[in-house]
C-alpha cells in the first residue's frame, strides 16, 4: 500500500512536465518570469527597448562604480529623442497608420506621354475626346493661336479608322512636380491655365474636368503624372500623423493631448493639395477642408522636406481627427471600434457562446435594436456618432452653419422626388429604404437613429469621448496595461492586474505623463524578472 502511495504521489509531481513534454508547441510556451536581471543586463534590456540600441561602453564602465542602474541612466534614456521614436512605432502597432490604398486624384486628372520624335509630349488621354474628338494627342509641333488667343487646330482623318480629330500643338510649362527651370511639352488644351473657363466653370473644381475650357491650370497643379504623386501625399499624411505623437513625447505633454490636442505639421506637397487640388482631385472627401487654406505657410509642393507646425481650429481633437486617422478608418463605425480597441483595450465581440437571435426584430432597420447586431451596435451606434460632423470616405469637416441637423433643401427634394444636390445625397437621409428612417428624413446622416441622449454627441466630438473614458478610468487602464505588454514583451493576465491598477493611478496622479509611465514599467521588479 506504501509503495502504491509512493508511485501515485510521484506521478504526480511529475506529471506537470510529462504533459508539457506531450505539447507539440513545447517550444513557445512561456516559462514562469526568472529571477531579477543584473545591472548589466538590466540596463542592456532598457536600453534596447527604450532607444532600440544597446548602451555604450562607458555607461557599462560607469555601472562598476555604482551598485546598481542609476536614475539618471534611466531618465537619460527616456529623454533621448529615440524613445519618442519608439513610442510612436509603438502607436503604429495599436492604430495601423497605412493609407497607401487610398488615391488621391481621380483618373481624370491623370496625365499621359507620348515619345514623339522631338521628345515626350504629355496630355491627358481621358479628356482627349473633349479636347480634339479622338483619344488622340496633338501634334509634334509648338501651338499656334488666333488674334482673339484661341487655340488653333489641324483637322486629322485617322487612316485606320477613319474617325476625324482636330489636334494642336504643345506649349512648354514647368510643372509643380519638376524643379524649377526644368521644362516639359504638353498639348495646348490640356496646358490652359486659366482659372475660369470660357463658359463660366471654376476650373479647380470637379466641373472643370468636364469642361473643354479649362486645361492644368498654372504649373498644372490641377493635373497629375505618374503614381509617385499619390505615393508622396500618402507618406507625407502618415508622417504628419507621427510627427504628431512624437511632439507628444518628446515635450513630456499630458497623454490626453493624443485626443484633444491643436497642433498639427504640414510640409509642401500636403499645402500644395489643401491649396490648390482638393477641390477637383480628391478620390477621398476632404472638402470642406477642416483648416483654413489661406492661413497655411507658403510652401510650394517641391518642399517636401519642410515642415511647419500649425493650430488648428477648435473643432479637432488630437489624433482622433488626424487626415490620417480618418481617410485610414474610412467610417465612423471603424472610427469608434479603433478607438476602443487601441485605448479602452474594450474590442466588439461576440460573447461566449453567442448572440441570442429574435426572428422579430431580425429585420429593424435600427441596429441598436436588430437581433444579431444591437449586442454590439447598442454601444457602437452612438459612439460612432462622436464623429458625425468629419465626412466618411475623407476627413472633411461638416461645420454646422452649412450642415446643420436638418436641411431644408435636403428635406424637400427627398418628399418630393426633385434632384437632390450631392451634399444632399452624400451627408443627409433622402433615400430611405424603410419606414423607420422616413422620420429622418432630411436629417445628417449622424443623426439618423440617435437616441435623444445621444444627440449631442455629433456635435461635440470624438475628444469628448476620450475624455469621458479618461474620468471612468477605462483610458487609463487600457494605456497602462498596453504600454506594459509593449515593454515587457508579453501579455499582462489577471495576476497583472493590481499591478496594471497601480500603474494606471500613478499615471493619473502625475498628469498623464506617458514618460512617467514608462518609467514606472522599467524600473519594476516585473519588467526586471521578465527581461
Amino acid at each position: 500500500m506504501r509503495q502504491r502511495l509512493f508511485v501515485i504521489a510521484l506521478l504526480a509531481g511529475l506529471w506537470p512536465l510529462l504533459a508539457m513534454s506531450q505539447l507539440t508547441n513545447e517550444s513557445l510556451v512561456c516559462s514562469v518570469d526568472g529571477p531579477e536581471l543584473d545591472k548589466y543586463r538590466y540596463l542592456r534590456a532598457m536600453s534596447f527597448d527604450a532607444v532600440g540600441l544597446p548602451p555604450a561602453t562607458e555607461l557599462y564602465d560607469a555601472l562598476d562604480e555604482v551598485p546598481d542602474v542609476p536614475e539618471e541612466m534611466i531618465d537619460a534614456l527616456l529623454n533621448d529623442p529615440l524613445f519618442a521614436q519608439r513610442v510612436v512605432r509603438h502607436h503604429r502597432s495599436l492604430l495601423w497608420p497605412n493609407i497607401q490604398n487610398v488615391n488621391f486624384f481621380v483618373a481624370s486628372a491623370a496625365l499621359t506621354r507620348t515619345n514623339e520624335p522631338g521628345g515626350f509630349v504629355y496630355w491627358s488621354r481621358n479628356r482627349a475626346t473633349a479636347y480634339r474628338g479622338a483619344a488622340i494627342g496633338c501634334l509634334d509641333e509648338p501651338a499656334t493661336y488666333d488674334a482673339d488667343g484661341v487655340i488653333q487646330t489641324t483637322s486629322y482623318t485617322d487612316p485606320q479608322t477613319g474617325v476625324t480629330s482636330e489636334r494642336e500643338g504643345y506649349v512648354e510649362v514647368t510643372p509643380y512636380w519638376l524643379d524649377e527651370g526644368e521644362t516639359i511639352h504638353i498639348c495646348a488644351f490640356d496646358g490652359q491655365a486659366q482659372s475660369v473657363s470660357p463658359s463660366g466653370v471654376t476650373c479647380s473644381t470637379r466641373a472643370g474636368l468636364s469642361d473643354v475650357g479649362c486645361g492644368c491650370g498654372p504649373e498644372l497643379r490641377l493635373c497629375r503624372y505618374g503614381g509617385t504623386m499619390n505615393q508622396t501625399l500618402a507618406d507625407s499624411f502618415q508622417a504628419e500623423f507621427e510627427m504628431r505623437i512624437a511632439g507628444i513625447i518628446a515635450d513630456n505633454a499630458p497623454y490626453t493631448e493624443m485626443f484633444t490636442g491643436k497642433t498639427a505639421y504640414v510640409n509642401g506637397p500636403i499645402v500644395y493639395y489643401l491649396r490648390y487640388q482638393v477641390e477637383r482631385h480628391a478620390n477621398v472627401r476632404l472638402s470642406p477642408v477642416s483648416v483654413d487654406v489661406d492661413s497655411l505657410p507658403d510652401l510650394h509642393y517641391r518642399d517636401a522636406d519642410t515642415w511647419v507646425k500649425i493650430e488648428l481650429p477648435e473643432q479637432h481633437s488630437g489624433v482622433l481627427t488626424s487626415w490620417l486617422f480618418l481617410m485610414r478608418y474610412q467610417t465612423n463605425r471603424a472610427r469608434a471600434n479603433r478607438f476602443y480597441n487601441a485605448f479602452l483595450c474594450q474590442p466588439f465581440s461576440p460573447p461566449t457562446g453567442g448572440i441570442p437571435f429574435d426572428e422579430a426584430a431580425a429585420h429593424v432597420a435600427d441596429l441598436q435594436q436588430r437581433s444579431g447586431c444591437k449586442y454590439c451596435h447598442s454601444l457602437l451606434e452612438p459612439s460612432a456618432s462622436y464623429w458625425g460632423r468629419w465626412a466618411e470616405n475623407g476627413a472633411a469637416f461638416l461645420d454646422p452653419i452649412d450642415y446643420p441637423a436638418l436641411r431644408e433643401d435636403c428635406l424637400n427634394c427627398a418628399l418630393y422626388g426633385s434632384q437632390c444636390s450631392s451634399e444632399c445625397r452624400l451627408y443627409y437621409v433622402t433615400n430611405p429604404i424603410s419606414e423607420e428612417q422616413e422620420e429622418y428624413l432630411g436629417m445628417l446622416n449622424a443623426y439618423e437613429f440617435r437616441r435623444p441622449e445621444h444627440m449631442i454627441n455629433v456635435d461635440v466630438g470624438p475628444d469628448v469621448l476620450a475624455l469621458t473614458a479618461v474620468v471612468d478610468d477605462r483610458l487609463p487602464v487600457c494605456v497602462s496595461a498596453k504600454t506594459a505588454e509593449w515593454l515587457l514583451g508579453r501579455r499582462v493576465d489577471d495576476q497583472d492586474k493590481p499591478w496594471i491598477k497601480q500603474l494606471a493611478n500613478e499615471f493619473v496622479a502625475g498628469g498623464y505623463s506617458f514618460r512617467d509611465l514608462a518609467k514606472s514599467i522599467l524600473t519594476s521588479s516585473t519588467y526586471r524578472r521578465v527581461q
